[in-house]
């Protein structure tokens, strides 16, 4: 029978039954017997300290669901990317400048969420994302639009509020078939780009 467990002890003794782990840590490294849940599907961890994830995380191959939450985090393993399984990678409210996406890239990884981070720039690879839909990059220190999202034939949602943008590619934006949902409140446009992005994207400001 599947389970969820919130103590990694409990967990550890359960091994062949352990699919979700919801755990809070204080330390700045994630324990190493946690890679020892091979079944895991759905892994949720919090902390206020942690501060570098293993490159081993790809033991953990049948995750389909990875949360993390930690302010003192900046950076991430190349390796969480080729996790087979992995759907949905949750990186909210952490302290990420950037990280690195080695090829080949095996994550079928539909919904990425970066919210809350201080990255200044995206990872050149993250076109290769093959399964992106749904991206969240709000609240961030991006300061012009990442081009290579442009080579997501499949995603549909784009969310880039309070960011530092000052221009967008307007006109590529509008011929992007597959996206059907962008969200770009709280930037730097200048009062005519805004303009120009509410007449060509039927986007709509509110006061501008």
């Amino acid at each position: 029978m599947e389970s969820t467990y919130k103590n990694l002890k409990d967990a550890l003794k359960n091994k062949d039954f352990a699919k979700v782990l919801n755990f809070k840590t204080s330390k700045e490294l994630l324990p190493p017997e946690l890679l020892s849940l091979h079944r895991l599907t759905k892994l949720y961890i919090s902390g206020k300290n942690l501060k570098i994830l293993p490159e081993e995380l790809n033991k953990l191959s049948q995750l389909e669901v990875l949360y993390i939450n930690s302010p003192a985090l900046e950076s991430i393993p190349s390796s969480v990317f080729k996790l087979p399984n992995l759907e949905v990678l949750n990186l909210n409210k952490c302290h990420i400048k950037n990280f690195e996406m080695e090829l080949p890239i095996t994550s079928r990884i539909h919904t990425l969420m970066l919210n809350n981070n201080q990255m200044t720039e995206i990872p050149r690879n993250l076109a290769h994302l093959s399964s992106l839909t749904h991206l969240y990059l709000c609240h961030n220190q991006l300061t012009s639009f990442p081009r290579q999202l442009l080579l997501l034939s499949k995603l549909k949602k784009l969310y880039l509020d309070s960011n530092q943008l000052e221009k967008i590619p307007v006109d590529a934006i509008k011929k992007w078939k597959s996206l059907t949902l962008i969200s770009l409140d709280d930037n730097n446009f200048n009062h005519e780009h805004k303009l120009h992005i509410q007449e060509q994207l039927n986007y709509w400001f509110g006061e501008i």
